[in-house]
């Protein structure tokens, strides 16, 4: 079975989504999965940008690891497109102000890496 919702276009609704999941008892285990597609149509890798999606991703990833099978929620690490923010970057990245923050990732951006 596969269930598809209409375009979400706030992280409130991504969340109330998965709550929904979670609250229906739906699971996901090696055999059954949950994605997403996020449109990346009005992306223009920026700092800003790539800020954003950091931020929304780090603030999304609890809900969707606590949805999704629970070896991902230990960091991912045999899983090449699932692995969570807090594996892939840096700590002292993620837990710096703001403005620390975007001049690190302007700093990658003129290195010419996009990996951030």
């Amino acid at each position: 079975m596969e269930a598809v919702s209409p375009k979400l276009t706030s992280l409130a609704s991504i969340k109330d989504v998965i709550k929904s999941l979670i609250n229906i008892g739906a699971t996901v285990n090696r055999t059954c999965g949950l994605h997403f597609h996020f449109d990346m149509q009005d992306f223009s890798n920026s700092p800003e940008d790539l800020n954003r999606i950091i931020n929304n991703t780090q603030e999304l990833e609890p809900l969707i690891y606590k949805e999704g099978d629970p070896f991902r929620d230990k960091g991912g690490v045999g899983y090449r497109f699932c692995r969570s923010v807090k594996t892939h970057y840096d700590p002292h990245f993620l837990s710096c102000p703001t403005k620390e923050r975007l001049k690190l990732i302007e700093t990658y951006l003129k290195l010419g890496r996009h990996d951030v």
